[in-house]
């Protein structure tokens, strides 16, 4: 089974009022995807809202 996972610059939705749609700001550099940071739980998001896992099995290895 393959997973697509998050990187920086990737669109995200913030339920928070007035937040909406912005961008993942923070990644784990030690691990990328086409060059790009992958985002982890807790990650920070461009409107400063932390990211939060769908999949909280999901993690470094």
């Amino acid at each position: 089974m393959q997973l697509d996972v998050a990187c920086v610059g990737d669109a995200v939705f913030c339920p928070i009022p007035g937040h909406g749609v912005n961008e993942i700001a923070e990644g784990d550099t030690g691990s990328k995807v086409e060059g790009r940071p992958i985002a982890l739980d807790g990650h920070c998001c461009s409107c400063g809202c932390d990211l939060i896992t769908s999949l909280p099995q999901a993690g470094r290895l």
